[in-house]
């Protein structure tokens, strides 16, 4: 098949991990290998300097990389996927000395450019989630500023792609383009979930010597959630089912994997519910510990308001874990309510304690969710639905007006 250049503003410099889209990076990387052709950040300025061609190897395999930018330069920037998108732009002519016949982006402004752009056969966006993305991003008065004008731009731009993918619930995306059918004039939007590594996120022999290595109690009760601290993933709720859960039923332990904006109100927030000692704070880790304390919990919390394909779910589930989590897309896919965890459809702290307790009782939970990550949602799986759309009999091929 042709080669496909994926313009991502991830560091491709080294081996990524943190948000969903470098982990969606990540996993085609490991699958579809050297017919890959980046276009992202560098790190290793040395090795891959901007604007130039050079070889990136991760995860065993070899591609060609053009960073448009240093990960150090677009961390300073106010507004990233703009100031990302501006590079590509700049660069273009560089970039596509190497055309493929498939370009794929996760970038909504990349996407914008690529929508005045016939350089390739194939223009792919794929959705991290239907949400407004401005609206759930770092900068929530700007989105609620621009939010209009973002959605006109957006759809106007959407309908000129040749492939729409979202990592999101099919029963989302149907309602998506229902409700927005409108401004999508009918384009149809392909589910893609979000995929993950089942090598690596996976269930160890023995969790309770993995406490041990974390200074963690062997018989105590561990829940964790992994995520960006933001006001969209709803940790507050966590903490709040958590104070519920030690008042009623016993003793708990709450650790939070992940960082963001929301850090110290969050610190603040489990001080002045009297839970500094039952809520930890580890911080962003790399992802050899993120499956650790994964693996060290008895089950994994989501709060989240919305989300794309959690990412954090698939590897949770992908560890053997029971999961409790708000009703956000892709749950009802990843989480078959009563046997590998439980779905909790409104934000009372007390049904989510309540579910806490039950899903600490589920005794087939392991399998089950060990299972529905092989079989639906590893790397392989994935990416070769992906594969399967571009096909000439794959999708409707008919670019857009």
């Amino acid at each position: 098949m042709d080669t496909i250049t994926f313009i991502d503003s991830v560091d491709m410099s080294r081996p990524m991990h943190g948000d969903g889209c470098a982990t969606v990076v990540a996993s085609a990387i490991r699958v579809l290998g050297n017919r890959l052709i980046l276009v992202g950040t560098s790190s290793d300025e040395v090795a891959h300097p901007v604007g130039r061609w050079s070889r990136t190897s991760l995860f065993g395999q070899e591609c060609s990389f053009f960073p448009v930018m240093s990960a150090r330069e677009l961390d300073r920037k106010y507004v990233k996927n703009f100031s990302f998108a501006l590079r590509v732009m700049r660069f273009w002519k560089s970039i596509v000395e190497r055309p493929g016949g498939t370009v794929m982006t996760q970038n909504y402004a990349v996407m914008w450019w690529l929508a005045f752009s016939r350089v390739f056969d194939s223009r792919v966006f794929y959705f991290p989630g239907l949400a407004n993305q401005i609206l759930i991003g770092r900068k929530p008065f700007l989105g609620r500023l621009l939010a209009r004008t973002f959605e006109k731009v957006q759809f106007s731009r959407l309908r000129k792609m040749d492939l729409l993918l979202a990592a999101a619930s099919a029963e989302e995306i149907e309602r998506f383009t229902r409700d927005r059918s409108t401004e999508l004039q009918n384009r149809k939007i392909f589910q893609l979930p979000t995929a993950v590594d089942t090598e690596f996120f996976a269930p160890v022999e023995n969790p309770i010597e993995l406490r041990r290595d974390y200074e963690l109690q062997g018989d105590a009760v561990y829940f964790v959630c992994v995520g960006r601290l933001a006001k969209v993933k709803g940790i507050d709720l966590l903490i709040n089912a958590l104070k519920i859960f030690i008042e009623s039923y016993g003793p708990a332990t709450l650790i939070v994997v992940g960082d963001g904006e929301e850090a110290s109100s969050l610190r603040r927030h489990a001080r002045e519910a009297g839970l500094q000692d039952n809520v930890i704070f580890r911080g962003s880790v790399p992802p050899g510990q993120v499956r650790d304390l994964v693996n060290c919990a008895d089950v994994c919390l989501v709060g989240s308001h919305t989300e794309g394909f959690s990412c954090a779910m698939v590897e949770q589930i992908a560890c053997g874990k029971p999961l409790v989590s708000t009703n956000v897309s892709g749950a009802q896919e990843i989480i078959c309510d009563g046997e590998n965890g439980y779905i909790v459809d409104s934000r009372n702290p007390q049904l989510f304690a309540e579910a806490m307790v039950k899903a600490l009782k589920l005794q087939d939970a392991a399998a089950k969710s060990r299972q529905a990550a092989l079989e639906k949602y590893s790397e392989q799986a994935v990416w070769s639905t992906f594969i399967s759309l571009l096909e000439p009999d794959g999708i409707a091929k008919k670019p857009p007006a």
